[in-house]
């Protein structure tokens, strides 16, 4: 406790426990290493936001004015990233509004946080757009992750039956949560999604349904969803070029060294998904 006898507490170290020994070793926050995915845990990280937003213009202004105050929404999810776990959640306006102003991402190792100011839909009202979108089936959204595809801030969620089984997959565009889209498997959902942002002008379509014709350099596998994916790799480019076997059955018995011919549908720095693929 930081503020009195009760009041701010916070994390100051970490006790590491050899699993196998027992041996434990007592850190400071500063000196706790890489390799430990958290040290705070969400529900703390929450809290002192959420302290933050409050009291942030002021005790008084808490009570009478509220001006500026800002509270986090109702859940939290988790990303990877380089080696680190983040809390995401969604910040908005004192005031009970269903709109977000942004978003926080919280590394669990070190509390360092950003703030994306990104305004739009809060979560649980994208979760009641995807549910909306396949009603007849009665499934349920789960609490979204925040990605960045093509650019846009976009809820993605898992789409459950009574049985707590995945069905299906859901996309909802973070400024307008009109804009969802499903399928059964997370490629068809984002190749669906790619097209409704195209078709509303969300994102430019420029380099969008275009060929490219090479040399594969590289070619690596990968099981999703139980479907085999191709990474393709030409001479000269940076990026991927991914490919379900179940797309187009070429993809199988290509090999580095080949000539082809790849289509698709939005071309992106990383790795941009084919539509089709041929032999030279």
């Amino acid at each position: 406790n930081t503020i009195g006898l009760f009041g701010g507490r916070d994390v100051i170290g970490a006790v590491l426990m050899n699993a196998q020994t027992g041996e434990m070793q007592y850190m400071a926050v500063e000196d706790v290493p890489q390799w430990v995915d958290a040290v705070y845990n969400a529900d703390l990280i929450i809290e002192q936001y959420d302290y933050y937003g409050r009291y942030r213009n002021g005790f008084w202004n808490s009570i009478f004015g509220q001006k500026g105050m800002t509270m986090t929404t109702a859940g939290y999810n988790y990303l990877a990233l380089n080696d680190d776990v983040y809390v995401y959640t969604g910040i908005t306006s004192v005031g009970g509004d269903e709109s977000n102003i942004g978003f926080i991402l919280t590394n669990q190792r070190t509390k360092a946080t950003h703030f994306y100011a990104i305004p739009g839909a809060e979560e649980y009202s994208a979760m009641s757009s995807a549910e909306g979108v396949v009603q007849h089936l009665a499934y349920q959204a789960t609490f979204p992750l925040l990605l960045n595809v093509y650019n846009q801030p976009t809820y993605f969620m898992a789409l459950k039956d009574n049985a707590e089984l995945v069905k299906m997959y859901a996309m909802v565009n973070v400024s307008s949560y009109q804009i969802v889209a499903t399928g059964t498997s997370i490629a068809e959902c984002q190749r669906a999604y790619i097209q409704l942002i195209q078709n509303n002008g969300i994102v430019d379509s420029g380099d969008s349904e275009g060929t490219v014709q090479g040399v594969i350099e590289e070619i690596r596998t990968a099981v999703i969803d139980g479907n085999s994916i191709y990474y393709i790799k030409l001479a000269g480019e940076d990026g991927y070029y991914s490919m379900s076997a179940i797309t187009d059955s070429t993809v199988v018995v290509l090999s580095v060294g080949d000539e082809v011919e790849i289509g698709y549908t939005f071309k992106q720095e990383g790795i941009t998904p084919a539509l089709s693929i041929k032999l030279k």
